[in-house]
């Protein structure tokens, strides 16, 4: 694989081939992207996002936007998003990339972008009517009892964010589990989709997942006794030795369609409304990577490249030690006390695809006294960090913004 990677390097301006507005997805190069042990996921990303694009291009002769204009309280928003999608002339032009403005405010540009799609996201999943939290696996998944037009609709619009942060180039939060990202590559009708397992089935629904598990690994000879009441979908046969692991099979697979399709389906119809004429994305992606695309990596967070990459404005050089001092703060949190630093500065605790370098973060001097507390404008990476006369109160700051993090399902 080194050598493969080496030998495409020195034939390749990959510099170039980054910055490429347009690719031929000849069945060679899609075959390569398979890979992944010589396709960084950044360029998947990238070649999905072209894919898309040049397919919408084809169709329409010119890119044209989906403008929205939304208010930013989470009803309104929501309410919002909603009136724009039913507005439209034709509903598969939710494929076309979102170009969204606040109500009474004049940003534009990537900032206001990212800010859209982190309140967008969160607007829709904190309707309780359409979403449950699983506090233990610190994910959403479908409420099973909702089956309403309104909730369908909020579904479908939802699936339309999350695939459209892949056209606008912004990381949604991993709010779902893996499983989902499977389910959409069955949707898709995908090479790589795999069907789910007892432990993705886990993920969603663990005291179900246990008792699927024990069937499977019981061997007593009194098997149709012990799990005698359980009700097999599609069969009246009691379990035995000989069909538990096809009954268990069965169950996961009836989980996790019939069973969730009227809330799963406008999720997928909206997801695949966007991105869902790419070949490739039927022919190159896991259900690992769709998510990476979809969310970033899920790497520990790495504190000195970080740093290494952030911008420390408007201090002054006697305040050298004070920054260094608040570095080694951050350094000694724990992994999760980083990642909900990260959620307070930057409203994202994942990696992006090009490294925690990325991030940029700008670490801006916002007066001094220990009576201030951090701040942050998450939509520019921006903290607004007070300089402080004691080690003491700065990590006290530190911890106060941990605790103000607003990630989801984060208090």
């Amino acid at each position: 694989a080194d050598r493969e990677v080496t030998r495409w390097l020195a034939e390749t301006d990959v510099q170039a081939l980054m910055r490429a507005d347009t690719l031929n997805f000849s069945d060679e190069f899609c075959s390569f992207l398979t890979h992944t042990a010589l396709v960084p996921i950044t360029f998947k990303r990238r070649c999905l996002t072209i894919n898309v694009l040049s397919i919408y291009f084809q169709e329409q002769k010119k890119i044209h936007h989906f403008r929205v204009v939304v208010n930013r309280d989470a009803a309104g928003l929501r309410q919002d998003i909603l009136n724009a999608i039913d507005g439209l002339e034709d509903r598969a032009h939710v494929c076309r990339p979102f170009a969204a403005t606040f109500v009474n405010e004049e940003g534009v540009g990537p900032g206001v972008t990212v800010e859209f799609f982190q309140l967008g996201v969160r607007a829709f999943l904190e309707d309780a009517n359409v979403w449950s939290f699983d506090e233990q696996h610190r994910c959403y998944w479908f409420c099973e009892s909702k089956s309403e037009e309104s909730s369908a609709s909020a579904l479908f619009a939802c699936g339309v964010l999350v695939a459209q942060g892949v056209l606008c180039n912004v990381l949604v939060p991993r709010v779902f589990p893996r499983v989902l990202y499977s389910l959409l590559l069955r949707d898709l009708n995908s090479v790589q989709y795999e069907a789910p397992t007892v432990g993705e089935l886990a993920t969603v629904d663990p005291d179900l997942a246990r008792t699927l598990e024990t069937v499977r690994t019981y061997e007593g000879e009194d098997i149709g006794e012990i799990f005698g009441d359980l009700e097999w979908p599609g069969t009246s046969e009691p379990v035995t030795h000989d069909n538990k692991e096809q009954l268990v099979s069965k169950y996961i697979e009836w989980f996790f369609s019939d069973r969730v399709a009227k809330q799963f389906e406008p999720f997928s119809d909206g997801f695949r409304a966007v991105l869902g004429k790419s070949l490739l994305l039927r022919r190159v992606f896991d259900a690992s990577q769709l998510e990476a695309v979809v969310c970033g990596a899920d790497e520990p967070v790495d504190v000195p490249a970080i740093r290494a990459a952030a911008v420390e404005d408007g201090w002054r050089e006697d305040d050298a030690s004070f920054l260094d001092r608040f570095w080694d703060a951050v350094t000694a949190l724990s992994e999760e006390d980083r990642r909900r630093f990260l959620l307070f500065a930057t409203a994202s605790d994942r990696m992006p695809l090009r490294g925690w370098s990325a991030i940029q973060l700008v670490v801006r001097r916002n007066g001094s006294g220990d009576d201030r507390l951090p701040t942050a404008y998450t939509c520019f990476n921006t903290l607004l960090l007070p300089r402080y006369f004691s080690h003491e109160r700065l990590r006290a700051g530190l911890r106060q913004a941990i605790l103000n993090s607003q990630g989801f399902g984060l208090a």
